[in-house]
């Protein structure tokens, strides 16, 4: 048994297939890793028939290009799902206090799709059906009929360290699928059996994870550290665990990965086939205990104060505001702007007052790119707060 089989949780019994494929960063070679990834783990044609309705969900959690899934990835996996006959579509709601029409056109998904040839699903515009769920905590699911309606599931998260979770991969991107009142319950009764539910209900047939660069200590503005890989595998969970030590953290330590384990979710223990000796691992830092515990205990209680709120205002939400005002957010320092004008030109949503030169919190909050302070040349727009 290698050093890396051991940390896994289930050592023994049936075996999974997980490809780990190494990468570089051009748009040809990542677009070869993705397909020999996908034929390690025994290909496309296995999964996809002529006709079949096969759903793309990648992350595209907010406005940041190191958050999302790369197109490359994506372009590949379109491909592939065309010679098998089947008719791929993208579909994702972005981070809840995220708008995601304005993601889609930021990041640049919207002309990507058109550019594919492919139809581009906002979960939050489609019809709602109804799922149930055998938990304690939560009876049933809110879920885009599209995603109950499509043949195939092809899962394409972007690998991230997470402030609640510790790590963001396959189980995780699922949370991206249930409309925002089901999304809101699921935070509430506890984000990390709100996932391992959520993995209960959907089994994707294929996760292919972009690990060619990996978001560090936060999940959406995070520095971005180098991994070149791609891994893959039919079984999320056992793909999820193989996620972990590649960027030094022990599975066992991720609630959700344990919760999934003792549901039965887990297929078999990963056999990992591919280019792991060439992989240069990387070790993420956990948070400690204590820390994380608190942390998650005013993440809960922002989200269950938020769905009081939501009983007495339907369709509201207090979480952008409490992003805005407790989280990452742009800030003009006037004193030192010279009154160029890049940021009012360069902001994807006009949410600067070209006059005033002010940033106008009720349009920004639901974006929050920081576009505006990535291109301000003399350095007067700063960010503030924490994630």
């Amino acid at each position: 048994m290698s050093k890396i089989a051991k940390n896994f949780i289930h050592p023994a019994g049936k075996k999974s297939l997980v490809s780990v494929v190494t990468s570089g960063s051009t748009t040809l070679s990542s677009k070869k890793s993705v397909k020999r990834a996908i034929e390690l783990v025994g290909g496309m044609d296995k999964i996809v028939n002529r006709g079949d309705s096969v759903l793309i969900k990648p992350n595209f959690v907010a406005p940041f290009s190191g958050a999302i899934t790369n197109f490359n990835i994506i372009e590949e996996v379109i491909e592939e799902v065309r010679k098998c006959g089947g008719e791929p579509m993208i579909g994702e709601s972005a981070g809840f206090e995220f708008d995601t029409e304005k993601t889609f056109d930021i990041i640049g998904a919207t002309k990507f799709a058109q550019n594919m040839g492919v139809k581009l699903v906002n979960f939050d515009a489609e019809h709602i059906g109804k799922i149930k769920v055998n938990q304690i905590f939560l009876k049933e699911l809110m879920i885009p009929k599209i995603v109950m309606e499509a043949d195939v599931l092809i899962n394409i998260p972007k690998m991230k360290m997470h402030g609640i979770t510790t790590v963001s991969f396959g189980m995780k991107n699922l949370m991206g699928i249930p409309n925002r009142e089901s999304r809101r319950k699921l935070h509430v009764f506890g984000i990390e059996r709100g996932i391992a539910a959520l993995n209960t209900i959907f089994k994707p047939d294929l996760t292919i994870v972009d690990g060619l660069t990996v978001m560090g200590s936060k999940a959406v503005y995070g520095n971005e550290l180098d991994l070149g890989v791609i891994v893959a595998g039919k079984d999320v969970v056992s793909v999820d665990q193989v996620c972990c030590e590649l960027i030094g953290i022990k599975p066992q330590n991720i609630t959700h990965i344990r919760h999934a384990i003792k549901e039965g979710l887990e297929q078999g223990h990963p056999e990992i086939v591919g280019d792991l000796n060439k992989v240069n691992k990387i070790s993420m830092r956990e948070q400690k205990t204590l820390h994380r515990l608190l942390h998650n205990a005013l993440f809960r209680g922002m989200y269950i104060a938020d769905y009081l709120y939501s009983i007495r205002h339907p369709n509201k939400s207090l979480i952008p505001t409490l992003h805005w005002y407790t989280g990452i957010r742009p800030k003009i320092e006037q004193s030192k702007c010279d009154r160029c004008g890049i940021c009012v030109d360069i902001c994807p949503i006009k949410a600067i007052n070209a006059e005033t030169i002010q940033i106008e919190s009720k349009k920004c909050m639901y974006v929050r790119c920081l576009k505006c302070a990535e291109q301000c040349p003399a350095g007067a727009i700063v960010i503030k707060g924490r994630q």
